[in-house]
């Protein structure tokens, strides 16, 4: 099966988190996600 797109990972402010994958070969991406950032984006965007 062929797979058009790209994996990444952003944050709660839609900053890429580490490298964006390689869209030609396979690879497995892991990355440290900060949780607390959702509680402090959403007390500042207030919805």
């Amino acid at each position: 099966n062929d797979f058009y797109g790209t994996t990444y990972f952003v944050d709660p402010r839609g900053q890429y988190v580490g490298d964006v994958c390689s869209d030609k070969d396979p690879e497995l991406i892991v990355r440290d996600l900060d949780l607390d950032r959702i509680d402090e984006v959403r007390d500042q965007w207030a919805f």
